[in-house]
């Protein structure tokens, strides 16, 4: 959708300029990067933003990410695009970058604090210990919490232990680490 945060307002592509796709974090929304969108609109570049369910599998997501990705390279003369994911949205982005994209598009990857190792708050829901010494009402309550990704963010998930090897379409990875 357009980083506006209005849903209503149409989509358009132009297809001869460089194309960004932002990807919020967690309560977080397109509206989060208009003055984002705004500068790169100033540098002559567009961008669109990648709308999800924060409550949702954080695979699922990527797996979205993936058909959009292709849906906007389709509007494109040379599908070169640079995927930015903040937060959560890094983890979409970099779960979306090691799975199969499109042969004819070229990504270039940038994550902003994305948490790689697992989300600090969730490692708890994460220990066997802890999951089995409450019979499972441990691992109903990280579900009322995180919804359906509540697993994968800890650091105990394969999504963060093993991650995936970047698909060849990714050009480069700027990883740019905050506290």
């Amino acid at each position: 959708s357009p980083c506006d945060g209005q849903a209503s307002t149409p989509l358009t592509i132009n297809h001869q300029l460089p194309l960004v796709v932002l990807v919020h974090g967690c309560n977080a929304s397109a509206g989060s990067f208009n003055k984002l969108s705004e500068v790169l609109a100033l540098q002559n570049q567009q961008s669109v933003c990648f709308v999800y369910d924060d409550r949702d599998s954080l695979v699922d997501s990527a797996q979205a990410l993936n058909k959009s990705l292709a849906a906007c390279a389709k509007h494109l003369d040379t599908p070169q695009i640079t995927l930015l994911g903040h937060s959560q949205g890094g983890l979409i982005s970099r779960k979306a970058s090691t799975l199969s994209l499109e042969e004819n598009i070229a990504v270039d990857l940038v994550t902003v604090s994305a948490p790689l190792s697992g989300i600090k708050a969730a490692q708890y829901c994460g220990k066997p210990v802890i999951r089995v010494a409450t019979l499972g009402i441990h691992d109903l309550v990280c579900w009322l919490v995180s919804g359906d990704k509540w697993y994968e963010i800890t650091d105990a998930s394969d999504f963060i232990k093993r991650p995936g090897k970047l698909d060849n379409s990714i050009k480069s990875h700027l990883l740019i680490a905050t506290d």
